[in-house]
């Protein structure tokens, strides 16, 4: 069963709750990586769900869109941490480029590059 990691609500609308939820000092280097990402790299969704759980075969990491403006991302729990946060950078950068619609987990173009190499900086610096 996954766990809710973490969500952040920036407008009223989804049905899932905001706020960071209990379980999520089980994955401190994931709530780390999610709050920096929020202040730094902050979404226009109105809200975000971060799961570690099982994201589906043979993935690190998958985010889909349930509902406008909503997207729930799912990690991997067997990556080491270090994966885990990069795995995070990577979906985070999807959501960034995909907010306008649908998310197209196999698009990896230039503006996905843009949004991946911001969230890493934002997570690693230069």
């Amino acid at each position: 069963m996954s766990k809710i990691l973490a969500s952040i609500l920036l407008l009223a609308g989804c049905a899932a709750p905001g706020g960071l939820h209990q379980d999520a000092d089980a994955f401190p280097e994931v709530t780390s990586a999610f709050q920096i990402l929020v202040q730094e790299c902050p979404p226009k969704a109105r809200l975000v769900n971060v799961t570690v759980g099982d994201p589906g075969p043979f993935l690190r990491g998958v985010t889909t869109n349930p509902a406008p403006g909503c997207f729930d991302i799912i990690i991997e729990s067997s990556l080491e941490p270090w994966s885990k946060q990069e795995t995070l950078c990577h979906e985070w950068a999807h959501v960034l480029v995909s907010e306008a619609g649908p998310v197209n987990c196999d698009d990896h173009g230039p503006l996905w590059g843009v949004a991946y190499a911001e969230c890493y900086r934002a997570l690693w610096g230069d």
